[in-house]
C-alpha cells in the first residue's frame, strides 16, 4: 500500500530569510502521493486510519509547535521532549536541540521491529565535529551490541552510521565515508535493512550499503531516543541542530522510492539577488548584465555552484575562464553594497537578457541554482525595464 499524504502543513521551503527578516514559506495546496513510507496506512491530514492490521513503527512529524510532547501519528509512540525547542522546519514546524536535549519514545511492542526496518528524518546539524558521535535516532544504551536494536547517528567527520545489533555480535555496522554531512545544511537522512541489504540514503542517493547473513537483530525494552540514546547515564552525544519528520518504519524503503519525496520537500535557501544595472535599456549596446547572490545567515556564497544558477529558468551565467570575473575568487565574491555581507557575483550577457524581459517599471527577475552540496537557493529582484 503506498502512503498517501494531503498535508495540513505547508512544506517551509525557504530556510532563513536574509538577516533579521522572518522565514518564508513557499505556500502549496497540494494533494502529494509517495511511495517513501511502504506501510499499510493513509495519511489525511495529520491522522492516521489504518488499513488492515495496526502498523509497526512511528512517525513523530513535529508539526505540534508549542507543548512538551511530539506526537506518533501511526501507532500511538508519543514522545516526550525534554529541553528541545520549537521552530521552522521542512514541513510546519520542527525541534531544535543544543546539545543537551532529546526527545523520548517509551518501549512498546510496535518500536520492536526486527525484520525490514526503515529509519529517516530530515536533519540540519549545527556542530558536526563538536562530538565523536551525535545520535538521530536510537533504540540502544550506547553499550555496543548487547544494548542496541537499531541506531542511526552521525560522526564526529561528518560520517552517517547506521547499527543493528544482536547479543552476540552486530548484525549491520555500516559507515559512509567522511564529510557527507555539514554544518547549516538541510540533509534527508534515511536508513534501511530488508532482511539481507542494509542501506544508507542521503537526499535520495544510495552513499552506503552492505550485507548480512543475519540472525535477525534483536528487540530490547529500552525507549527510542531522538536526539540521543534511548537509555543512558551521561549527557554526551546528544544531537545539536534542527531535526524534522522522524520516521522508524517496519518497511526496507529504497531510495529510488525516496526520489519524489525528496524533491518535493527539499528546503530551498532564500537568497537576495541584486541585478546591476536596475534599469536596463532594451536598446543598450552594453555586453553585462552583474547579478550578486547573497544567502541567508550560515550560507557562505562560495559554496554556490555558478555552473547551476539560472535566470528566469532560461539564462545561464557567463563562466568563460577568459574573463577575470569568473576565475578569480578576488573578483566574484565581494560586498558590492557594503552592507558587510559577502556576495557571489556572476555575470549574464547583456543581449540575451534584453531578449527575454518585457518593458515595465516592476520587472521580476528569478534567479536560482544550488550549492555544491546540492542544496538549492533562489531570490528575486525587481528592476525597471524599458526601450529608448
Amino acid at each position: 500500500m503506498t502512503y498517501f499524504v494531503i498535508p495540513s502543513r505547508e512544506p517551509s521551503h525557504r530556510v532563513g530569510g536574509m538577516r533579521g527578516e522572518e522565514n518564508m514559506v513557499k505556500k502549496r495546496s497540494c494533494v502529494y502521493a509517495t511511495s517513501f513510507l511502504l506501510v499499510s496506512t493513509v495519511l489525511i491530514a495529520g491522522s492516521v486510519n489504518v488499513i488492515g492490521s495496526s502498523p509497526f513503527g512511528a512517525i513523530w512529524a513535529f508539526d505540534e509547535g508549542s507543548g512538551n510532547i511530539a506526537y506518533d501519528s501511526l501507532s500511538g509512540n508519543d514522545a516526550s521532549i525534554h529541553g528541545a525547542t520549537w521552530t521552522s522546519g521542512v514541513i510546519g514546524t520542527a525541534l531544535s536541540f543544543d546539545g543537551n536535549d532529546h526527545a523520548l519514545a517509551p518501549d512498546s511492542s510496535s518500536l520492536d521491529i526486527t525484520g525490514a526496518i526503515t529509519v529517516s528524518a530530515w536533519i540540519l546539524p549545527f556542530d558536526v565535529d563538536i562530538a565523536s558521535q551525535q545520535e538521530i535516532v536510537a533504540k540502544s544504551n550506547g553499550g555496543g551490541h548487547p544494548g542496541t536494536a537499531y541506531e542511526l547517528d552521525i560522526r564526529g567527520d561528518g560520517r552517517i552510521r547506521w547499527l543493528l545489533g544482536a547479543p552476540d555480535k552486530w548484525i549491520v555496522f555500516l559507515d559512509t565515508s567522511a564529510n557527507v554531512i555539514k554544518d547549516h545544511m538541510w540533509y534527508h537522512v534515511a536508513a534501511s535493512f530488508d532482511g539481507s541489504t542494509a542501506r544508507i540514503c542521503l537526499n535520495a542517493v544510495e552513499i552506503a550499503s552492505t550485507t548480512s547473513s543475519g540472525p535477525s537483530f534483536q528487540s530490547n525494552d529500552i525507549p527510542v531516543g531522538i536526539g540521543w540514546f534511548g537509555a543512558k547515564t551521561y549527557s554526551g552525544l546528544k544531537f545539536r541542530g534542527i531535526m524534522d519528520e522522524v520516521s522508524v518504519v517496519d518497511q526496507a524503503v529504497t531510495c529510488e522510492e525516496i526520489e519524489d519525496y525528496y524533491e518535493e520537500y527539499r528546503p530551498v535557501i532564500e537568497a537576495s539577488v541584486d541585478i546591476d544595472p536596475n534599469s536596463i535599456n532594451l536598446q543598450s549596446e552594453g555586453k553585462w548584465i552583474t547579478c550578486h547572490i547573497a544567502l541567508s545567515e550560515y550560507y557562505d556564497p562560495r559554496w554556490i555552484d555558478a555552473s547551476t544558477i539560472l535566470l528566469n529558468d532560461l539564462i545561464v551565467p557567463v563562466l568563460d575562464e577568459k574573463y577575470g570575473f569568473v576565475n578569480s575568487e578576488e573578483s566574484y565574491i565581494l560586498d558590492h553594497d557594503g552592507d558587510g555581507i559577502e556576495e557571489r557575483m556572476v555575470k549574464f550577457n547583456r543581449a540575451q537578457v534584453s531578449e527575454i524581459l518585457e518593458t515595465g517599471d516592476m520587472v521580476e527577475v528569478t534567479v536560482h541554482g544550488e550549492m555544491y552540496e546540492g542544496m538549492p537557493f533562489e531570490g528575486v529582484d525587481v528592476i525597471r525595464v524599458f526601450s529608448t
